[in-house]
Parts: structure tokens; C-alpha cells; sequence
């Protein structure tokens, strides 16, 4: 099918949605707690306490769309999590939403070093990642970086789909946009206390107040202990011990109505212990059992500053970002009891980034628009060492030897954009959104590799390569919307640039291309019964080319990057909430992906035209209850919440020759709350599912990784 029959079946079924009875345009609800919900003004002030408000779906302002939009007013198929379903779901980290947002998926790589996000198929495992994150609007660009604690968040905004025309670089499958308090929109202090089993330790403070009326702050601090979950038969030793350690400050000044500026700082120290890598043999995993002590350490700093000015007929926001990382990982390559190989990698990461942004103010006019400027300057180093210890005589060496690569790697990129919004073309409601991008991106690899063996050393490679990409991404949705219901239709193109390998088996393979795409989505929200019944959905459609695919090489060590020849992604997503009687709060939310190579010819004899591809789950399903039953003695109230996620089937290579079938976890929380002081009792996998949540092939053997056990704790929290 063309793209020209695509657009014209999306477009039949947006107006056959039109042109269906309307529903009932009551206020929809949305269930935050007064403790962690910001003000939608910004301006307005609130206390910590634990009383429940109601807010009506359309009043949420959503922050990643550039514009003033709430929303039901978004085009777009989106997700908004506030801290407070966080709280009821234990979400701790990035990793914690897989499933509990629609199609997203983001696997246990075994440490914080690969934490790629999926979103409707499209991610990437290695080099520079598919889907966008910004935390404060403060793009983090390194996988290495995605994976950290969200204590001080105040709400994460997920949306699906290319989002280049707003944002550019690697959101070619969506973006996930973290949100954490203001100063002077909330006030207030938190201390909490964790312990749980495996060890589970943590402790996290933070304070919100003001020196002014028009001067706020915010510090946060925090300490994780996990003893590990698995245990290396090796040398009885757990593998994935893992401390971590982060603090944050933030200081926000508003003279005046006109002016906002908001400077911020965090750094964040993990060392992790790992890799619970086990053979997996005739479909089982065994036990951990290698004998090299393996590990990840890294050290994450960033700062930021933006600030916002609003004049009478537009508003501007010029933001700057520094992100530098620096990190150090050991690994025994062959994870057997054997010490064949072992590879040690050293990265530093140094991240500027600046936008410009102008939009026009809400007039009540039928245009609105914004534009602006964006750019970055990265520069990556990476010191990778391979040693072959015992193996050197399988790589016809007289002697053990280690093979160092060094790659140095700067990149810049600059971009311009602009998005039009024209309100009741032709019907009142009828909004179309038009959006275009231009993005220039240049970047370079000097890569060098010396041997060493014994007391003798020499250089044996190193080349120099230049890559230069642009592109113009255009964006296009019709949206008609009534009461507080929307239906829409939108069709976008998703571009990630091309880049370097690490590792490679010829001098073709030093480099692969950009991949492009085609999507199209068609979807809507609405409330009924009296917003005691809301919901969403979308159906989406991604014409996928030359998609770039993870590889191993010939010697079954280390894995390069190519370019298959086409794909196709399709599925739905939807969301429902419900409110059928004080108290009681019903969610579900369901992922449908289905992704497939339509043209990928390996070589000859290997053809793998028409698999899945690896890494994305066919189902994504999330179905929460809370109870929340107010008392008289003792404690103001108790909560009740209880939740399912189910992921899966999930093929874990391009042969898919393996593959995790679907499997759920159960997950509990009962919290017991008195004014400003909790105890929350939480399980999580409670009823201790078993299942791979990792799959990969070396050295000519394949290896998985176990899901996480049953485990359970208690967090207390007092606020003042």
C-alpha cells in the first residue's frame, strides 16, 4: 500500500469518527493527590498533605507539546503520569512504566550501561538511541544516562510516535518527558524510609520553600542500597549488588508576571555490581557461574538554566543544558567459570545544548503558532580493552594478549522549526496542526586500536571518518473536538541520523545510514456517564526504511550495526478509567504491536523477511485497582492498590529462534495514612512469575538473563 492509499484510509476513518454520535461531554477525571500535583498556572501555591482532588482531564496542562494545550487538546497519542499513580504503582525508575504505559518497553539489560526505551517497535540497543528523554527540558542523549532514580519527579509525560518536528534528534519512536517539582509552585518537605527484602535499603529527603515571595528553591537528596537478587555459583557472591547515591538543587525567580528563570543542578554516583548472565541451555536458564568479577560504575552530572519571558502578544523560552558522564565497566566476556576473555570499557561524555522558542499567547484568536532554534555540541570518548586470557591460542596467539580501541567522537547539530495550530477551519472544533523541521547534523570517529602481549606493544589500525546528515521532517494532524472529547488524525515522518560502529568485521562496516519513516495514527478520547467513565484510543500504522539492526560479528565478539531493507510496525493502544463510586479507582491500559522485517536479506541462504523483530513485545497490559477507605481511628485512611502487568511474547533475535511468551506480574501496595505521615506496605512479582527479561548469543553460545524474584518492603513517608 503507498503512502498516498495509507493517508487516504486514515483520513476515511477519521471523518467516519466525526461523523459518529457524540458522547457525552461531561468532565472526565483524573485522580492526584494535592501533595504532588502542580499548579496549572504555575503560580499557585501547594502544601504538602495527602488530600485527594479531582481534576478535570482537560485543566492537565501537558508541558511536552511546546504549546498551550491540555490534554484532551493534543493531537497525539500521549500518556500523563502523575507522581501520585507513581507512588501507588512503586515507580522508581524509567524501567518501572513498561507496560504501565501502552507499547512501551524498556528490557533488563542487567545494568544502568544499556538502558534503551522501545516505544511501538522502534528502539535501539546500540549507539545512539530511538527514543527521546528530557528531564526539565534537558535532553539526555546517551542510553548510559536513561536509566536513574525518579524520587524528586513531579509527572512523566510519554508520547508515542515521531515527535522530530518539536524535539529532532532520536525521537523517532516517541519521547519521554520527566517532569520534577518547581519551587514556588510547591512547598513543602518529604523524608522517606525504605527497606525490603534482598537487602533493599534507601533513604530520600528533599525541601521545597522561598527566601521571597519571588524567590524559591528546591534540594533533594538520596541513598539506595540492593543487596542483589542472584547469586554466582561461582563464588556463592550475589552479582547485582548495587549502591547508588544522588542529590539535586533547583532555584526558580519570578520578579514579576513577565519573567520566570529557573536554574537547576543534580549529580547522581551508582556502582553496580553484575551481570546475572547465565548459559541457557534446551530453553532453561541455569544458575550464574562465571568467575571474573564484573561490574558497572558511573558518575552522572548535569545543570541547567531556562527562562521564560511573556510579552502581550507572544511568549519566549531560551533554555541551556550541560550534561557530562563519565563511567567504567569490567565484563567477563565468555561468563563461564573458564577465563577466556575478559573487556574493560571507560566512556566520558560532554553535552551542551541550547534552544530558542517564541509562541504566540492564547488570544482567543483561531491561530496560534510557535518557532525556534535549537542545537548541540557532544563530545563522546570510549576506551574499550579486550583481553584474551586463556583463549589466546583460539586467536593463534603465542601469549595472552589485550586488544585496546579508542574512539573519540564529536558531533554537533543544529535545527530549525515551526508548528501552526488553525482553530474551526470550516467547523467549530476542527483544528489542523501543521509542523516542519530541518535538521543538520555532523559528526566524526577517530578510532585508533594497539595490541599489547606481554612486554611488547604495537598500534595496529586507525582511520578517520566524517558523517554529515540532514533532513526535513514534516508533520501534519486534523483534530475535531467537542465538550471535553476529541477524535484526530495525524501523519508524520520519523528520522534517526546514521552513525559509527564500535566494532566491525571490514572497512564497509564502520559506518551505517539514517533510517526513516512514514506514520500514521488515528485516534480519540473521551469521558461518559458524568466523568465517571474515561477513555482513549489509537491505532497507528509505521512504513519502517532501513531500519538499522543489531548484528553479531563473525568471531562472536561484539555486535555491529546494519541497515535492513524494510519493516512495518502496526497496532492500537488504549487506555480506560474508571470511577464507579467513591473511593474506588479502575485502570487498564493496552499495547498492540506488531513488527515485522519485510525485507531483510542477511546473506545467502539467510533470509529474514517476514520475522519479528526482536526486542518488542506483542502485548503491553496494565490493569490497576485502588481502594482508598477513609477511618476514624488511628489512621485518616487506608489505600488499597493492586496491579497487573503483562509483556510479551517478546523474540529475542532476528532468526527468532527464541523467544519469552507472554507472562504477568502482580504487583500490592496497602498504605496507611494519618495527616502528613505514611507507612506504605508494597510486593512486587508477589507471586514470583519466572521469566527471561534478557537474551543474547557470544562466543558461538547463548546466554539469559532471569526476571527479578517475588520481593517486598515498606516505605514510611512524613511530610511538614
Amino acid at each position: 500500500m503507498n503512502r498516498t492509499a495509507i493517508f487516504a484510509v486514515v483520513m476515511s476513518a477519521f471523518v467516519s469518527v466525526v461523523s459518529a454520535p457524540h458522547a457525552d461531554a461531561a468532565t472526565p477525571r483524573l485522580l492526584l493527590s494535592a501533595a504532588d500535583t502542580i499548579a496549572p498556572t504555575g503560580r499557585s501555591v501547594l502544601k504538602a498533605d495527602t488530600t485527594a482532588l479531582s481534576v478535570a482531564v482537560d485543566d492537565i496542562p501537558v508541558y511536552s507539546f511546546k504549546q498551550s494545550r491540555t490534554l484532551s487538546g493534543i493531537p497525539a497519542s500521549l500518556s500523563y503520569v502523575a507522581v501520585s499513580d507513581m507512588s501507588r504503582r512503586r515507580i522508581t525508575t524509567i524501567k518501572d512504566f513498561t507496560s504501565v504505559v501502552p507499547n512501551l518497553y524498556m528490557p533488563d539489560f542487567g545494568s544502568r550501561l544499556t538502558s534503551p526505551i522501545y516505544i511501538r517497535g522502534i528502539g535501539s540497543k546500540l549507539n545512539a538511541p530511538s527514543v527521546g528523554l528530557y528531564v526539565d527540558g534537558v535532553p539526555y542523549y546517551e542510553k548510559s544516562t536513561f536509566d536513574f532514580d525518579l524520587s524528586d519527579v513531579q509527572s512523566v509525560e510519554v508520547l508515542r510516535g515521531p515527535q522530530g518536528t518539536l524535539y529532532g534528534r532520536n525521537t523517532m519512536g516517541g519521547i519521554v518527558n520527566v517532569f520534577t517539582r518547581q519551587p514556588l509552585s510547591y512547598k513543602g518537605s518529604r523524608v522517606m524510609l525504605t527497606g525490603g527484602s534482598y537487602r533493599e535499603l534507601g533513604v530520600s529527603l528533599s525541601s521545597y520553600g522561598a527566601f521571597t515571595d519571588k524567590v524559591g528553591y528546591g534540594i533533594s537528596a538520596r541513598y539506595g542500597h540492593h543487596g542483589g537478587y542472584f547469586v554466582n555459583q561461582y563464588n556463592g557472591k550475589r552479582v547485582d549488588v548495587d549502591d547508588d547515591v544522588s542529590a539535586s538543587v533547583k532555584l526558580r525567580f519570578r520578579p514579576n508576571d513577565r519573567w520566570d528563570v529557573t536554574l537547576l543542578g543534580n549529580y547522581q554516583y551508582s556502582d553496580q555490581g553484575g551481570y546475572p548472565y547465565a548459559p541457557y541451555v534446551d530453553g532453561h536458564i541455569m544458575p550464574v557461574d562465571y568467575n571474573a568479577y564484573s561490574y558497572y560504575v558511573r558518575s552522572l552530572a548535569g545543570s541547567g538554566v531556562s527562562v521564560n519571558h511573556t510579552s502581550r502578544s507572544f511568549e519566549m523560552t531560551a533554555s541551556a543544558g550541560y550534561q557530562y558522564f563519565d563511567d567504567r565497566q569490567g565484563l567477563d566476556q565468555d561468563f563461564t567459570p573458564a577465563d577466556d576473555y575478559y573487556a574493560t570499557q571507560r566512556q566520558h561524555q560532554n553535552l551542551a545544548s541550547v534552544e530558542l522558542r517564541f509562541r504566540s499567547r492564547d488570544n482567543g484568536g483561531r491561530y496560534s503558532w510557535l518557532a525556534g532554534a535549537s542545537g548541540f555540541a557532544q563530545w563522546l570518548d570510549k576506551r574499550v580493552g579486550m583481553e584474551m586470557r586463556d583463549a589466546y591460542e583460539q586467536q593463534h596467539l603465542p601469549m595472552p594478549a589485550t586488544q585496546f580501541m579508542n574512539y573519540d567522537t564529536p558531533s554537533y547539530g543544529l535545527a530549525l522549526f515551526h508548528q501552526s495550530v488553525i482553530d474551526d477551519i470550516g467547523l467549530k472544533g476542527l483544528s489542523l496542526v501543521l509542523g516542519v523541521r530541518y535538521d543538520f547534523e555532523h559528526s566524526r570517529m577517530d578510532y585508533s586500536m594497539d595490541v599489547e602481549m606481554g612486554t611488547f606493544g604495537s598500534h595496529v589500525a586507525d582511520f578517520r571518518h566524517k558523517l554529515r546528515f540532514s533532513e526535513v521532517m514534516p508533520k501534519a494532524s486534523l483534530q475535531y473536538r467537542w465538550g471535553r472529547s476529541s477524535v484526530y488524525a495525524t501523519v508524520s515522518e520519523g528520522y534517526k541520523a546514521g552513525g559509527f560502529n564500535v566494532s566491525f568485521d571490514n572497512d564497509s562496516e564502520h559506518t551505517y545510514k539514517p533510517e526513516h519513516s512514514w506514520n500514521y495514527e488515528i485516534g480519540g478520547r473521551s469521558s461518559f456517564l458524568n466523568g465517571i467513565l474515561t477513555g482513549y484510543v489509537a491505532l497507528f500504522y509505521i512504513d519502517w526504511r532501513s531500519q538499522q539492526i543489531q548484528q553479531p560479528l563473525a568471531d562472536g565478539i561484539g555486535t555491529k550495526l546494519v541497515n535492513a531493507g524494510k519493516s512495518r510496525s502496526y497496532g492500537i493502544e488504549a487506555s480506560v478509567e474508571a470511577h464507579p463510586v467513591d473511593g474506588l479507582d479502575i485502570r487498564g491500559d493496552w499495547g498492540f504491536t506488531q513488527a515485522h522485517f519485510v525485507d531483510y536479506f542477511v546473506s545467502e541462504g539467510v533470509d529474514y523477511s517476514g520475522n519479528r523483530v526482536p526486542f518488542v513485545p506483542c502485548h503491553t497490559l496494565s490493569a490497576a485497582v485502588d481502594y482508598t477507605l477513609s477511618c476514624r481511628r488511628l489512621v485518616d485512611r487506608i489505600v488499597f492498590s493492586a496491579q497487573y502487568n503483562g509483556v510479551g511474547p517478546i523474540y529475542w533475535n532476528d532468526s527468532n529462534t527464541v523467544r519469552q511468551p507472554f507472562y504477568g506480574t502482580l504487583g500490592a501496595r496497602v498504605s496507611f495514612q494519618r495527616a502528613n505521615f505514611e507507612v506504605d506496605v508494597w510486593g512486587r512479582n508477589i507471586t514470583s512469575v519466572d521469566y527471561m527479561s534478557y537474551y543474547f548469543e557470544a562466543l558461538g553460545r547463548h546466554f539469559a538473563q532471569r526476571g527479578k524474584p517475588a520481593r517486598f518492603g515498606v516505605d514510611i513517608v512524613a511530610r511538614f
